[in-house]
């Protein structure tokens, strides 16, 4: 019974960096704010979630209402890359890498190169740092209430857990699952029995903040 909007931000190819990517998303997201879609739309009821790089620019949308005094009504996210540098393994994490096959492991310094698409060459240094890495920033103190969803086989798992552990350091009301022998991107799989269960549990989430 809810609108959902998906958002063609444009993707960090062919020279678009940050911001270009977050200030997409955070224009669509006043427009579902202010009842673009033409739907009656209470404002303070507007939830935003993603997976993957979706999930940086929610999270980076969340950060960006709290500051704008605009926060989401929840945030929702599914293996969030959040964190540049990528906070390293727990032991236990490390542990589960180990077992896999190297065809489910990226190569050796992919995620700076993929970090060099969205920030550009330099790395750091670009404008609103956090609001291209949401992890990154100073203070998370005021965030809107977050449900997180990692996968248990994920190198991504580590910036999801750190990211939680800083939100309930700040105070905020903060969730995470972790979904047991999947490998990143589950939700990419139609049909998939964890997929579903993770769309029952954001579902559930957002019922929750919109109540």
């Amino acid at each position: 019974g809810l609108p959902v909007v998906s958002v063609d931000y444009r993707l960090a190819v062919d020279g678009v960096t940050h911001p270009v990517p977050h200030d997409d998303c955070w224009a669509a997201y006043q427009w579902v704010r202010a009842g673009g879609h033409g739907l009656p739309t209470d404002p303070a009821r507007v939830a935003v979630g993603g997976g993957s790089a979706g999930a940086c620019l929610a999270a980076s949308v969340g950060l960006h209402g709290r500051d704008a005094g605009q926060a989401p009504a929840g945030v929702f996210l599914a293996y969030p890359l959040v964190h540049y540098p990528l906070p390293g393994p727990s032991v236990e994490l490390a542990a589960v890498l180990s077992t896999l096959p190297p065809v489910l492991l990226g190569p050796e310094g992919e995620n700076d190169a993929l970090m060099a698409q969205l920030l550009g060459p330099e790395l750091t240094g670009v404008e609103h740092f956090d609001y291209a890495m949401p992890g990154n920033a100073e203070s998370l103190t005021g965030y809107p209430r977050t449900y997180i969803e990692n996968c248990e086989a994920d190198e991504l798992r580590a910036s999801g857990e750190r990211f939680a552990e800083q939100l309930a350091q700040a105070g905020v009301d903060v969730e995470q699952h972790t979904v047991p022998g999947e490998t990143h991107g589950h939700l990419s799989v139609p049909g998939l029995p964890t997929a579903k269960a993770t769309c029952a549990h954001f579902a559930a989430f957002i019922g929750d903040v919109l109540r």
